[in-house]
């Protein structure tokens, strides 16, 4: 007949069924793993009207051992002290024990289902991240995009309107700096004194310190642009380009061109009732015989400059053109009478 007792597991606390036989081996805990070296019970295991094994009884005698345990008996008293202690032979191999039977939880203890601990699988939009969004109006955003795109390209294909456009881009930073360092006052939109721009007809010379300048001749003609990208060519529109001449009559200080900015327009063209022409900036592109910004004027040296301005009204009969000396690094303004009749090509009505 079979003795069954129970032995606890030292890792996870469950207890096991073991026989009187499997004492001194060792098995594998089946929930956890960890090896269970099955003791003999310090006094047998009784049995309970039923035929049970009585678990109380064996833990409250495991605890009066363990109490002994930690209260020795003095060597002087103990009646063994000196005899060599019998040491206990090592467990069995775990091999060598038969399966023990399924855990055997205590009486106290409540029983729970193990609820298996998997994860639901992802399916639909949610397993790849994406959830449906509000969708866009597809249609406004390309109408947006078509209205910018014709707007741009209507100024564009004006090239006088595009070349405004980049200039605006280039010299914006540059002016507002020159803003910044010399004030706004002292660069918008400078204005001679009444009687300080001294009137002079074409192929003549203001002299204005050791620097004297002039318009030679004016015209209507496209004109040649050098640009960065795609090379020199002739322009698609026709202008009016005026033609000057200035002269560096020191005969040591070099004198250098400023080109224009935003806050500061060295080169204004009215008609005769008094319309503003539009003066065409390049940008990063450059006229052909017009300087470029920081061009050194040697002493004794005469060089042209080239300007361009949209073509005036046919009924124009005459232009005047307001020079700022600042712009080849003099002082003072000078005005130049530019008769209609002496524009070449230009088609007057």
């Amino acid at each position: 007949m079979e003795t069954i007792f129970s032995v606890a597991c030292p890792q996870c606390q469950r207890r096991l069924k073991a026989d009187i036989k499997h004492v001194g081996k060792t098995a594998k805990c089946p929930h956890c793993g960890t090896g269970v070296t099955i003791e003999m019970p310090s006094v047998a295991p009784s049995k309970d009207e039923k035929g049970s094994i009585n678990i109380r009884s064996i833990l409250e005698e495991k605890k009066t051992a363990s109490a002994a345990r930690q209260n020795p008996v003095p060597p002087s008293l103990d009646s063994s002290a000196g005899k060599q202690k019998n040491e206990r032979p090592a467990p069995a191999a775990i091999d060598d024990l038969e399966v023990l039977d399924d855990v055997e939880e205590m009486e106290t203890a409540p029983v729970f289902p193990r609820i298996p601990n998997k994860k639901p699988k992802k399916t639909g939009l949610k397993a790849s991240g994406q959830y449906p969004t509000q969708q866009k109006p597809v249609v406004l955003i390309a109408a947006g995009a078509s209205i910018i795109s014709l707007i741009i390209g209507f100024f564009l294909g004006r090239e006088h309107l595009g070349y405004q456009l980049r200039s605006a881009f280039m010299h914006g930073p540059m002016g507002l700096g020159n803003a910044l360092e010399n004030g706004f006052g002292d660069l918008a939109d400078q204005e001679p004194e009444p009687g300080q721009a001294p009137e002079i007809p074409m192929r003549s010379f203001h002299q204005a310190g050791s620097l004297a300048a002039g318009v030679l001749s004016a015209e209507v003609n496209s004109i040649i642009l050098d640009r960065i990208f795609g090379g020199k060519g002739p322009s698609e529109e026709k202008y009016l380009i005026i033609n000057m001449r200035i002269k560096n009559t020191d005969p040591r200080k070099v004198q250098a061109f400023h080109k224009d900015s935003l806050f500061q327009n060295s080169f204004k063209l009215v008609d005769d009732v008094g319309n503003a022409i539009r003066i065409l900036d390049p940008g990063i592109d450059r006229i052909e015989g017009a300087l470029t910004a920081g061009t050194d004027i040697l002493p004794g040296q005469e060089v042209g400059h080239r300007l361009a301005f949209v073509i005036p009204l046919p009924k124009t009969k005459e232009l005047t053109l307001l020079v700022n000396m600042q712009a080849f690094s003099g002082e003072g303004f000078f005005r130049v009478k530019i008769p209609a009749n002496d524009i070449l090509g230009f088609a007057r009505r």
